[in-house]
């Protein structure tokens, strides 16, 4: 399994969530394969807001240059048993503050990265923004 954290410049919502997180990092997507299809892209999941609001698993063309990969050691099926879910948007933004995100449980909601902590075992996957959770397996290598 890998992990594909977005680091392009992308829209304004990228440039204010590093903003808000102080992170080199907007968004995290989880591939639970490395399969390239005949059209030179590779199905991920996800929790996404640009997408229909929701977990989805889809065919991305991962561009060179605007993510940075890191090998992840959690089970993808969790990710994949979100699929449908709906995406999180209070989460997110309170993932910017951890004290805050802590108290608020799992409702059956997600946001990228709370998602793919908890596909990784991280406790608390509620106050992992993308770049914290990149630091956090970059830690532990």
């Amino acid at each position: 399994m890998i992990l594909a954290f977005y680091k392009a410049l992308g829209r304004p919502t990228d440039w204010a969530i590093r903003a808000a997180t102080w992170s080199r990092y907007s968004h995290v997507e989880i591939i639970p394969r490395w399969t390239v299809d005949a059209q030179g892209r590779v199905w991920s999941v996800a929790a996404s807001k640009r997408d229909g609001g929701m977990v989805r698993f889809r065919p991305i063309r991962f561009k060179a240059g605007h993510w940075h990969f890191i090998e992840g050691i959690g089970d993808p099926d969790l990710a994949m048993a979100a699929v449908g879910l709906p995406y999180d948007t209070w989460g997110a933004v309170l993932s910017c503050t951890p004290g805050l995100a802590r108290k608020r449980p799992a409702q059956g909601l997600w946001f990228c990265s709370e998602l793919a902590a908890h596909v990784e075992g991280l406790p608390d996957p509620q106050t992992y923004h993308p770049g914290r959770l990149a630091d956090a397996l970059l830690s532990r290598v």
